[in-house]
């Protein structure tokens, strides 16, 4: 959905929403749920919150150079501000906020955290620019469900998190 106007008259009045003034939300959330209604993930966004207008300048940028080296994505990354590029993995981990997590998600144990570069499209690939980590909650019952959760760059801010 295109967010140069407000989304909530879009989804009311379509193409006629144009003609309102655009609204500057603080936080936009999207909720996923599965076939019973629970929610399966969310995914949040908001410049304040997880430096949207910078994630999609650095975007943009990467996405009219495909055929940079993938040294040259990461140079334009850290020149634009990013804190946790893909050489910031140990500087990354160290800023996760595990104990908030854990209070909402239980007992975690991270399986993987990997820096996503770019995705591979036809014309080249275009920027992904984020961090995912995999991991697994224990909940006070003694379940167990994986998460797979992302990241921003700029300063390693959670901006999605789905059950696997």
């Amino acid at each position: 959905m295109e967010t140069n106007y407000t989304p909530s008259a879009q989804l009311l009045m379509g193409e006629e929403a144009r003609k309102y003034k655009p609204l500057d939300p603080k936080l936009i959330a999207y909720f996923d749920f599965d076939k019973d209604s629970r929610i399966e993930g969310v995914t949040v966004a908001g410049d304040s919150l997880v430096n949207d207008t910078r994630y999609t300048r650095i975007s943009q940028l990467v996405n009219a150079h495909r055929n940079w080296s993938d040294g040259q994505v990461v140079r334009a990354l850290k020149d634009a501000g990013a804190e946790y590029g893909p050489e910031d993995k140990e500087n990354f981990l160290a800023s996760l906020p595990q104990k908030d997590l854990e209070s909402l998600l239980g007992g975690l144990t991270i399986q993987s955290v990997e820096f996503h570069l770019r995705h591979d499209q036809s014309g080249g690939p275009i920027a992904e620019l984020w961090w995912i980590v995999e991991a697994d909650a224990k909940s006070t019952e003694g379940k167990t469900q994986g998460f797979t959760l992302s990241f921003e760059p700029f300063a390693g801010k959670l901006t999605s998190l789905r059950k696997r």
